[in-house]
């Protein structure tokens, strides 16, 4: 099993067609059609029902396609944390700002920013005037 099979098994679940899921894909038919039917074999189950219709999760499916998709979700954060350290942001800020605009604004931003610029250092300076 390998990311590329739970792609393709993601997308023609997405969309109920494997040629239309090769299609978004960019390969071929065939080869996604054998890349899914090599998955099937190796995790012994069916993951779809092929028909005119469309190709649908078996009940297998319905039960794997989840955690497939959870996978894939998981590596697309673990990929965007890794590219977040990559080109993280140092360095320090100073704020000035009056207790109003401090107390009612500026612990949210400060938060949100902090979550997204953690290795900025933050220092808010208040004044006196309000």
């Amino acid at each position: 099993m390998n990311f590329e099979q739970l792609v393709y098994v993601k997308k023609i679940y997405e969309v109920e067609s494997i040629i239309h899921a090769a299609q978004a894909l960019h390969i071929s038919q065939s080869a996604m059609s054998q890349s899914i039917a090599n998955l099937e074999i190796e995790l012994g189950y069916k993951l779809f029902e092929r028909s005119r219709k469309g190709t649908f999760p078996t009940e297998v499916g319905k039960r794997l396609i989840p955690f497939i998709i959870d996978i894939l979700d998981a590596r697309d954060d673990l990929e965007g944390e890794i590219d977040a350290l990559n080109s993280k942001l140092t360095g320090s800020l100073k704020i000035a700002t009056i207790p109003t605009l401090f107390n009612k604004i500026i612990p949210k931003a400060l938060s949100a920013f902090k979550n997204d610029y953690p290795h900025i250092e933050i220092e808010v300076i208040e004044s006196g005037q309000s």
